[in-house]
């Protein structure tokens, strides 16, 4: 009777090699399969069975102790599932731990004056998935542009959520932004906000588009095109963060009320 195929894939997700699975799923089926045994039904040779013996015993899917003379026994599957439990928890704890160091990581790769980026996107989907980005590389944001556009693009409450997300990463933005309704529902006090907004001046013009910038890189979003444009490029970056940051000592603080 063969084995069932989840076996065979619970099996690679533990990065056992071809040979190895082949000789557990056939010391699973046998009872007390010999190393001869094996080689012969596997069309191969004893020193690369006990070879794979010995990745099986180290994942811990052979019993220990055993005289090979009498039989191999196998662990029974629940180990299996033991052990691709072990391997999520330590890939999603590996995942936090990097996350948390990302920003820095970032700060290090864009110092080492590496090829500049640029990338051009379309859709709402993919402003989203950029957007995502902020918050696994971010220290802090710089956002400038038409907030009520930005809004209309992405969505309000999906903005909220997002902005809860950012606060309890710890991840403070500055905001200069035009206004309208829903800008009129943030303030100023950064508190537990993490933020600092400040109004642009209606003489400033019309603005349709936002950009922000964290990390080495600027994003730009036109929605006219629904098109993204996003430069990882350390010259034009500091040349824009400068811009963004003169601006913004220029402009008078602004207390916004409202509801957030």
């Amino acid at each position: 009777m063969p084995t069932p195929e989840a076996l065979k894939n619970a099996l690679s997700q533990l990065e056992l090699s071809d040979l190895a699975i082949s000789v557990y799923e056939l010391i699973f089926q046998i009872l007390n399969p010999t190393i001869t045994l094996i080689a012969q039904k596997l069309n191969t040779n004893r020193n690369r069975v006990y070879e794979a013996i010995e990745e099986l015993s180290k994942v811990g899917l052979i019993k220990n102790k055993q005289d090979y003379q009498r039989g191999i026994i196998p662990e029974p599957p629940q180990r299996i599932i033991s052990k691709l439990r072990d391997k999520e928890i330590s890939i999603r704890r590996s995942s936090e731990d990097l996350t948390k160091v990302l920003p820095d990581l970032s700060t290090i790769y864009y110092s080492n004056k590496r090829q500049p980026y640029v990338k051009i996107a379309e859709g709402r989907q993919q402003f989203i998935d950029v957007f995502n980005q902020v918050l696994e590389e971010a220290k802090e944001i710089r956002y400038f542009g038409n907030s009520e556009v930005f809004y209309d693009i992405i969505g309000f409450d999906y903005h909220l959520g997002w902005t809860k997300e950012r606060i309890k990463k710890g991840i403070f933005a500055k905001i200069l932004t035009t206004t309208g309704p829903r800008v009129q529902t943030l303030d100023t006090q950064t508190g537990n906000k993490l933020r600092e907004v400040k109004i642009l001046p209606k003489h400033y013009g019309n603005i349709d588009g936002t950009y922000y910038l964290f990390s080495n890189k600027s994003v730009h979003w036109n929605p006219v095109l629904a098109r993204l444009i996003i430069i990882e490029d350390s010259v034009i970056n500091n040349t824009l963060r400068a811009n963004y940051d003169a601006l913004w000592e220029l402009l008078p603080e602004e207390q916004i009320r409202g509801v957030n």
